[in-house]
């Protein structure tokens, strides 16, 4: 019976892995933000920006000296910095502008090998609410219930990604399970056709 919970295993690890092709984060317009890269500061780390329909642009490109400190060569604007962060060159922006909000990623070159690291799109939080005392719960009567928080809750899970990437993750994930029953069940009519 053991069976079913591989087969739930694989499926979840398989959807999980789907979404995580693209990082979703929600900013705030004048706030800042760092973007991590995945490709190891070992090689010159490119950060990109990617408009939809346009040709993608270059907003940094470092790399961390045999000193150990990092070197920008290329740096599009003052608000788009390099920080080493986790054996990376993370991107961080400053004074965040609605033109901001789209795709990112990075990228390296090693020899002839270019690596590109996870994509991270950014989305603006909103406007600012100041909550009012109906937002409360004051009804006058001596009763303060916890108070409303104005910011919205970071993403997670399958809630984060937009509805066409969860069904291309569900599609993928019913292909991969049809696929592991036909192999379970061919093992278990060789197995039966053995035994007899």
């Amino acid at each position: 019976m053991r069976f079913p919970y591989i087969i739930s295993i694989f499926v979840c690890s398989f959807v999980k892995q789907s979404l995580e092709v693209t990082d979703w984060r929600k900013v705030r317009l004048g706030g800042s933000v760092t973007l991590g890269c995945t490709v190891s500061y070992h090689v010159e780390i490119t950060w990109m920006r990617h408009q939809p329909d346009q040709v993608p642009v270059i907003v940094l490109v470092a790399k961390v000296e045999s000193d150990g400190n990092l070197f920008m060569t290329k740096q599009e604007n003052a608000r788009f910095t390099g920080v080493l962060e986790n054996r990376s060159v993370s991107l961080k922006i400053e004074n965040v502008t609605s033109t901001d909000l789209t795709l990112y990623y990075c990228a390296g070159k090693e020899g002839r090998i270019l690596q590109f690291g996870k994509a991270t799109r950014l989305h603006d939080f909103g406007p600012v609410t100041t909550p009012t005392p109906e937002d409360y719960g004051n009804s006058g009567k001596g009763e303060v219930q916890q108070p409303f928080s104005p910011s919205a809750p970071a993403l997670t899970g399958l809630s984060s990604a937009p509805p066409v990437y969860s069904m291309y993750a569900g599609v993928l994930a019913c292909g991969q399970l049809a696929m592991i029953c036909a192999v379970v069940t061919v093992h278990l009519k060789s197995r039966r056709q053995h035994t007899v």
